[in-house]
Formats: structure tokens, sequence, C-alpha cells
């Protein structure tokens, strides 16, 4: 007599088979066509940017999912791969604390599939919830070596759950997808951030492209080991452990921030600050002697002078908030404020200390304190707890859609997203990266614009978190 024996479970089974018989309740859902939206939106600005144009490979095309304005139809993992690099090119893209950024990942690469399978607005926005979740259960369960950026490493798994959801695939071979997905994941160096090397950006990217990846190879039935995440997370990226995944309370995507400025998620408190300041005194850059700022530990990765690219720019404290002195701006500064040398100058005077007392409340919350002290003698102080943003759900939705109108990236997209959250009937899926084509009977069932955010609250952002100690931005 032959018995056929049910070979043992892999780990991530037993939590992905939850996970995936899971509602998504509706308010969950209209947060996802925030997050979708958001990210469609930040990827769109990158379009044009010098060093995106080489990213896709011309010769991987196939016109079933599109990419940014301006490039060719791809196959889904390499538009997937396009629109999440693009996504973290202006560090405007949304994030989590503890877990980087789920939606630069999971967006671009349940779009993609949904492109290619032709499936519904309602079953993205869940595959986006889920590839969401996992990436932050994914972040609490791992310690990633404090050299390794996030980028990639977490995302990559997600991206392949959201993809399997979208293919229909059950517990046990989207256990294979996200193991498959874990095995290819990057590695990247976290030291690309502030050297201002654009392969940070492609680390993004190239999780994304490995998590739809990983799910076609598990449907095809390709699979992986019981222990591809304890070698993944726990021995290459990490510092040793088994990793267990459990669900976090509630639906993860629902505690995500938004960005306002185009920078790293820790100088965004500060930056905060000093808007606050200017908008109450008038100084200008020639007043300045000294800026002194107060910052959690983990503020610390960013308080050098970094100038050598538009990225390193953008994980200096003292660079950006010299800008905003400077030009009364930052984010249509920022691309150029290295090589300006009033910038670089006032930078020079501005120092950044770490308050004990205020790593205590982090990641809780990402507080930093600035004071600007003028040549006559006079000092202006602020302290921010944490970043400007949205309060519930319905201000989420109006801060999104403010941003994407302040990026001028296209209201087609706004349209989209207000369409999506009410379950528009007929709403595609299909050219939301290149921009989509709305019935003009759907503009006509939006509902009425939200509430509009206070002045200088469009679109929070919290810092990422901690899956290792280190920035996740």
């Amino acid at each position: 007599m032959t018995r056929h024996l049910t070979p043992p479970a892999l780990p991530v089974e037993e939590y992905l088979a939850d996970l995936l018989a899971a509602a998504v309740p509706d308010r969950v859902l209209r947060r996802c066509a925030a997050v979708v939206a958001d990210t469609v939106a930040v990827a769109r600005l990158a379009s044009q940017a010098t060093g995106l144009a080489g990213v896709l490979d011309g010769s991987a095309g196939g016109p079933a999912s599109t990419v940014v304005e301006a490039y060719p139809g791809a196959a889904p993992d390499v538009a997937a791969f396009v629109n999440a690099t693009a996504a973290v090119w202006n560090e405007l893209d949304e994030g989590l604390r503890g877990a980087g950024h789920p939606g630069a990942h999971v967006v671009p690469s349940a779009v993609a599939v949904a492109e290619t399978e032709r499936v519904s607005v309602p079953e993205l926005l869940t595959a986006v919830a889920l590839g969401y979740q996992l990436q932050a259960d994914l972040g609490r369960a791992v310690n990633l070596r404090p050299e390794i950026h996030p980028h990639g490493a977490l995302g990559a798994p997600a991206a392949a759950l959201a993809a399997s959801r979208l293919l229909d695939l059950d517990a046990r071979r989207a256990a294979h997808a996200v193991s498959i997905a874990a095995n290819l994941a990057p590695a990247g160096a976290w030291s690309s951030c502030t050297s201002g090397r654009t392969v940070r950006n492609i680390l993004a990217g190239q999780g994304a492209q490995a998590g739809v990846r990983a799910a076609y190879l598990a449907r095809a039935g390709i699979t992986a080991s019981s222990d591809s995440l304890d070698i993944a997370y726990g021995v290459v990226r990490g510092g040793g452990g088994t990793v267990r995944l459990h669900r976090g309370h509630g639906w993860a995507i629902t505690r995500g921030y938004l960005k306002h400025w185009s920078a790293c998620a820790y100088t965004h408190s500060a930056l905060d600050a000093l808007a606050d300041l200017q908008r109450q005194f008038s100084f200008a850059a020639a007043d300045v002697i000294r800026v002194e700022v107060q910052v959690p530990e983990v503020g610390l990765l960013v308080r050098g002078v970094h100038t050598e690219s538009p990225l390193a720019v953008r994980f200096s404290i003292p660079v950006l908030l010299a800008t905003l002195i400077v030009h009364g701006d930052l984010n249509d500064a920022v691309s150029r404020a290295g090589a300006d040398p009033a910038v670089i100058k006032l930078a020079e005077r501005v120092t950044v200390e770490h308050d004990p007392a205020m790593t205590k409340s982090w990641p809780t919350h990402m507080p930093a304190a600035v004071r600007v002290t003028l040549r006559d003698g006079s000092t202006f102080a602020a302290r921010v707890l944490d970043p400007i943003g949205p309060e519930n759900d319905d201000r989420y939705l109006a801060a999104v859609r403010h941003k994407i109108e302040t990026l001028g990236t296209g209201t087609d997209i706004a349209t989209w997203m207000d369409a999506a959250a009410v379950g528009t009937p007929g709403l595609g899926v299909a050219g939301l990266f290149a921009g989509v084509e709305m019935d003009p009977a759907l503009r006509e069932r939006q509902p009425p614009a939200g509430p509009t955010p206070q002045a200088g609250a469009t679109a929070n952002n919290v810092t990422g978190g901690n899956a290792h100690g280190r920035s996740l931005t």
C-alpha cells in the first residue's frame, strides 16, 4: 500500500493562509487607493529624471504592463522594476515605521500584474493591502544588519505576495513565491544614501521585479526551501535567528505616512520646525550665524554635509535646512543645492546633535528641535514631536489629492483614486503609471473633495521605521 504524505508546511504557509483568507474592510481599501495614487504620482514625477532612461531594458519589452510616461510597455516584472525605481527616485514615496517603504514595492508590482492578468480594481487594492501587511510584519520579525538597506530586501517578499494574490495562488504556492523572492532579494549598502549613489533607487526596483518574477515562478511550479526566510534574513541580511511572521494589530497600510518634503524621512521634523520659524519670523541667510538641531539617535545618520548628488543632499539635515533658508523652498531647489555655494556655506554652520530624551520616544515619535541664532543676537526656536500629516483616512485621501495637485503629475490619478475609493463600477487598472484615460462618465460620479489640509500639512512624513535600528528611508 502506497502512502502519500503531505510535505511539511513552509514556515510562512500558515501565516499566509490566514492573511490570504482575511477580508479587507472597505475603509482599508480606500486607504489602498490613496497609496496606489500617491505611489503612481511620485513615480510619474521621476519619469524625465536624468539616469532613469537607462533603467528600462528595451530587450525585455512586451506591451502588457505600462511604465512611467515616455517609456514603452514592458513585461510585468520589468514594469515593476522601472516603476518601483521611479517611485523612490525623489524621496517622496510613502512609508511605514519599521518596514521601510512598502508602497514603492507593492504598488508597482501589483499594478503590473493586474494589467497583465486584467483583474479588477478591488482585486488590485486587496493585493496591495496584503503585500503591505507582509512587509510590515516582516519588518517586525527581522533584524537587518545596519549596513543593509531595506529597499528591495524587505520589499521583494511583499511584492511576491501581492502578485501571488492576483495570480490566485493558494497559500502553499504563495509561500513558495515569498520564499523564492527572499532568495532573489537584494542586499544593498545603506551607505549608498549618504554617498549619493543611485543604485539605492535600483534596490527598490530589483525587489519589486524579484517579487513579481517569484510569483510567476511559483505558479509554474518552482519551489523554495523551507528555511529560505531564515537564511535570507537571519544569515545573509540579518544577525541570526529564525524568522517567524505574525499578523500585527489591524491593517498596517492604515498606519503609513505620506511625504511632503523631497528628502529622507529622518529630516522632516527638523524641516517642519524650521519652516514654522520661517512663517513666524523674517530672517535671511546672511543674518544666520548658526542653526542648532537636536534629533533622536537615528537622526544622526543624516547629520553630515552630503553634496555628492541630489540623492546625497536628500540625506543631509545641514544641507536641506540651509537650502530651505537660502531659497525659501526645498523641493524645487534640492536637485541643485549640492552645487550652490551659498547653501554649502550655510550648511557648514548647521550642527546636529543627539538628544537622549528624544531617542526614548522613538519610533513612536520622530521629534526634532531647531534653534536659529542671528547676527544681532536674537534666537528663534521650535520643536516638533512628529512631522505634520493627516489625522485619519478621510484627511489622508485629501492630503494625497493635494499632493498630486502640487506635484503636477496628472489630475487623472487623483480622479482614479476617488473613483476607486468608492468602488465605482467599470473602473480599470490599465495605464495607471503611463496616464489614465478616465471615462468622462466616471468623472461625473466622483465624490466631492475632502477637507482641505491645514497649511503645511499636505502630506505627513512620520519617518521610516527600524527593522534594525537604522534608517528605513
